[in-house]
């Protein structure tokens, strides 16, 4: 994470992730670091600072990042449907660092290898897929 209060220097590569394009940003610059670890890469993110806070780091505090009160969360409230009986339906996105992937709860859990095994598809069986798992965790 960048100091607000450091002096900007030259970068090869500005990456505008906004407060919903974040982890994506965050994933084209790890791709292109690895490609050239030459390059100097900015990821400029829009959110409050949410590193070390417990509602983040502790998924028993997840359900408070969703409060009405929440400062990492925004609710956008679409117009009400007929197909709802006449609610609206609400989309809450991250508003903070990390965007929705600090506040989605998103926790992984692979899957036993004969759920991919059985699907008996070349390069889709479980020893194939398993270098990708582990590359992503």
């Amino acid at each position: 994470m960048v100091d607000h209060n450091e002096v900007p220097h030259e970068v090869d590569v500005i990456i505008a992730g906004g407060n919903k394009g974040g982890t994506a940003g965050c994933v084209v610059a790890g791709r292109l670091a690895k490609a050239d670890p030459s390059l100097e890469i900015l990821v400029v993110e829009y959110g409050i600072d949410t590193k070390n806070d417990p509602k983040i780091v502790n998924p028993a505090l997840f359900p408070a990042l969703l409060a009405p009160d929440s400062k990492t969360a925004r609710f956008h409230e679409a117009k009400p449907s007929e197909n709802l009986a006449g609610r609206s339906p609400a989309v809450v996105t991250g508003a903070c660092l990390g965007g929705g992937s600090s506040i989605n709860f998103m926790m992984y859990t692979r899957g036993q290898s004969t759920d991919f095994d059985d699907w008996d598809t070349e390069g889709w069986n479980a020893k194939d897929l398993l270098p990708l798992f582990k590359k992503a965790s």
